[in-house]
């Protein structure tokens, strides 16, 4: 019975690693889609070009362009987080039935 009881255990184990990794995929893929680096990349831009006098001389004639990449939409985003999200609260039940 202890044997049976510690494969069970392992694989329990890599499912929760599995899941892991499944929500880590989903989360950074919203993050890319929500254009979190975008926005700092242009602040940092920005807080270069005024703390010089002759980028802040240039900024007044320059126009701002877009310069940011445009990710899109991913279609495994809410998959991902859906399917790791309903693994790591499985894998959290076993777990927890086992102790």
């Amino acid at each position: 019975m202890e044997a049976k009881d510690s494969l069970f255990m392992e694989l329990v184990n890599l499912l929760s690693i599995i899941s892991l990794l499944l929500l880590m995929a989903g989360a950074g893929m919203l993050v890319l889609q929500g254009g979190l680096f975008n926005g700092f990349l242009h602040s940092c831009r920005r807080f270069f070009q005024h703390s010089t006098k002759q980028g802040e001389y240039a900024s007044r004639f320059h126009r701002e362009e877009k310069r940011w990449k445009e990710w899109g939409k991913f279609r495994l985003t809410y998959p991902l987080l859906l399917s790791g999200g309903i693994l790591f609260i499985f894998t959290y039940v076993c777990s927890i039935l086992m102790h």
